[in-house]
């Protein structure tokens, strides 16, 4: 099932990914890979509700994967349950000290509720830990440039 199904996935088939694993679990498959890939699929979707329900089954079996507590934190993201999100970031973050998703996650939401200094030492700590990664390097030179700008009024 799961080669199958991310087979589907990255034809972007996303629907028949869905499909596919719904039998798989059904059928007792119950593995929580299986769970995070339909999660993910519903995600693609934006389906936002389906895909927190499936992470919820993944972590349910494994309660600290990372991976998996990524997943739903993007999820509550964007639900816009931003509270959620970051209880789950500061989860992941406990966890890995240094996981890139979560560092990069997490600030970005502080920088979009005007919480740019904490933003600012979150993706400082990410660059400095994951110098490859470049999108985050470039969302923070872009919050300290708008950080720095006068503001008008």
């Amino acid at each position: 099932y799961e080669e199958a199904a991310e087979l589907l996935f990255r034809l972007n088939r996303y629907q028949d990914a869905v499909d596919l694993l719904t039998v798989a679990i059904e059928n007792q498959v119950a593995f929580p890979r299986l769970h995070h890939i339909i999660s993910q699929a519903f995600f693609a979707l934006k389906d936002f509700k389906k895909a927190t329900r499936h992470i919820k089954s993944a972590l349910s079996q494994e309660p600290e994967n990372v991976s998996y507590l990524n997943q739903l934190g993007v999820c509550y993201k964007e639900s816009e349950l931003y509270d959620d999100a970051t209880k789950v970031y500061n989860t992941v973050i406990k966890i890995d000290p240094d996981n890139r998703s979560a560092l990069y996650n997490k600030a970005i939401m502080l920088a979009a509720r005007n919480q740019a200094p904490e933003a600012i030492k979150l993706l400082q700590r990410c660059v400095e830990k994951h110098p490859d990664f470049e999108l985050a390097a470039r969302k923070l030179r872009e919050i300290k440039e708008k950080s720095a700008a006068p503001k008008a009024g």
